[in-house]
């Protein structure tokens, strides 16, 4: 059973029970969890860092420059060949396209890069530092780009950033 807790994190009491495989009870003895203190950090795919050097070669680095330039046709037809590439780290930093973009102040392939994704939680993906798309156009004062991923995701401005 979930109970509130003061402040804006709640707490859960959980308990593991043998009498049913898989299964997860409310016990009063269980030890609480602070989901607030339990986020873990949402990390892009790294299957290009982690797969063939060439595939990397291929995909990768020319969806990161066409990111820092705003070259949205190089960055299409890529997507277009490998669609697992939009939220999928193509730098040594875990960066997304996104990541890239937003950073660059790159408005228009940020724009076009967010209207590709599927689900608006690709927004909170994080960097091995812990940046978000959203914490990098702040950092660099693009703001443009924060309206743009404020848009897609209202929640992305009290979205905890976690370090690693």
């Amino acid at each position: 059973m979930a109970e509130a807790a003061s402040g804006s994190t709640s707490t859960v009491q959980v308990a593991l029970t043998n009498t049913q495989p898989n299964s997860v009870q409310s016990h009063p003895d269980a030890p609480r969890i602070d989901v607030g203190t339990s986020i873990r950090p949402r990390r892009p795919s790294s299957h290009f860092l982690e797969g063939p050097r060439i595939e990397y070669l291929k995909v990768c680095v020319p969806l990161y420059y066409a990111a820092l330039n705003g070259d949205w046709a190089t960055a299409k037809r890529i997507l277009n060949e490998h669609p697992q590439a939009l939220n999928a780290a193509i730098s040594y930093k875990h960066e997304t396209a996104l990541h890239i973009a937003a950073r660059a102040n790159q408005v228009h392939l940020v724009k076009l890069l967010v209207n590709t994704m599927k689900e608006d939680i690709d927004l909170t993906l994080q960097d091995l530092e812990g940046n978000t798309s959203f914490s990098l156009a702040v950092a660099a004062g693009a703001s443009q780009v924060i309206e743009i991923l404020m848009h897609k995701n209202p929640e992305l401005a009290t979205t905890r950033v976690v370090k690693k």
